[in-house]
């Protein structure tokens, strides 16, 4: 069965699709500007890393922590009820632990071990360890996604050679895709093409936010690209800081059943984002649909590293300098 179904993967990834391109004006969907909530918390945190939403909590990922990884707490009033996931090599444990990857079902949710995901659950103030899959590729897991119990895609070889993406299947990966700027060679290839991509469990599709490019790109599960959107920001000045430096767009997505959250910056260039300090970053948060329409364009009042996005639409961020804060904001409300 898996080699017939990368055999029918294959036919699929070497057929001839008409790729339907589309612009978007940044500008015709206007700047919001929105106060969050502020929620002080008892000060359990070191330094939380990632948030994520699991039900009606609120998971927060400490993998440099040197003891439980995660800190549970109540959506509802910010209540720190427990933590768990030890660090150590015993199955139920973490040796380093991704805070960029994270996944969830009904019943559990996934994080990733080195190159092994793991499933846990919540209960009796517990986190309960249910389970692991191996992800054996020849190279780094970088922008990992779940697209259904056992297919990921994860971004393509970081030396460059083959498809921008690869699709992993029950233990066997195939690359897919063509970098959209195919004049770079090796490892320049992976890294000036690189995307933010987010998908999920339950769509047939999955998009990349490219870093570097006014370009936005969505692929369907069988590797066919559906959808390309050039960007058009024209209150957009950046000047590049020296011949190395590179335009900068897209760096951190989140996202539920309805939304993709992502960042993007419309007034520095790569070199000089990374040198400012946190508070002079202006952060632009936008939200598209999983059909590729751009619904939003929001700053938010305070400065923020880590966030977050439920089901029903609630945002929540924190500043990783300020541990005992949680901000909110009901995206519901315009």
């Amino acid at each position: 069965m898996k080699s017939l179904y990368f055999i029918v993967a294959l036919v699929f990834f070497a057929a001839c699709n008409r790729i339907r391109t589309e612009k978007c004006l940044l500008s015709d969907c206007p700047i919001e500007h929105c106060k969050m909530r502020k929620h002080l918390i008892d000060t359990v945190l070191v330094y939380p890393q990632a948030i994520n939403i699991f039900k009606d909590k609120l998971l927060v990922f400490e993998p440099r922590n040197g003891n439980a990884v995660l800190s549970v707490f109540s959506c509802k009033d910010f209540e720190y009820l427990f933590s768990g996931i030890g660090k150590g090599h015993a199955k139920s444990e973490v040796v380093y632990m991704y805070d960029n990857y994270y996944a969830c079902t009904d019943t559990s949710f996934f994080i990733l071990d080195m190159n092994v995901e793991k499933e846990y659950f919540l209960k009796n103030n517990k986190v309960v360890y249910v389970g692991s899959t191996p992800l054996i590729i020849p190279d780094a897991l970088n922008q990992l996604i779940r697209v259904d119990d056992v297919t990921y895609v994860t971004a393509g070889f970081t030396n460059g050679k083959g498809g921008e993406h690869l699709l992993y299947h029950d233990g066997e990966y195939t690359d897919f895709g063509e970098y959209p700027d195919l004049s770079l060679k090796n490892e320049e290839r992976a890294i000036y093409n690189g995307s933010i991509s987010a998908g999920m469990v339950g769509k047939q599709k999955f998009w990349d936010f490219y870093t570097y490019k006014d370009l936005i790109r969505s692929y369907d599960l069988q590797g066919n690209l559906l959808l390309e959107i050039v960007l058009d920001d024209d209150e957009k000045n950046v000047t590049m800081q020296n011949v190395d430096d590179r335009n900068f767009n897209y760096y951190k997505a989140k996202w539920n059943s309805k939304y993709i959250a992502v960042l993007y910056n419309a007034f520095f260039s790569a070199d000089e984002f990374y040198k400012l300090g946190k508070d002079e970053r202006k952060r632009e948060l936008q939200l598209w649909t999983w059909e590729g329409e751009l619904k939003r364009r929001i700053y938010f009042d305070v400065p923020y590293d880590i966030y977050a996005l439920s089901e029903d639409n609630i945002f929540y961020a924190m500043n990783m300098d300020k541990p005992d804060v949680i901000y909110t904001y009901d995206l519901n409300e315009k």
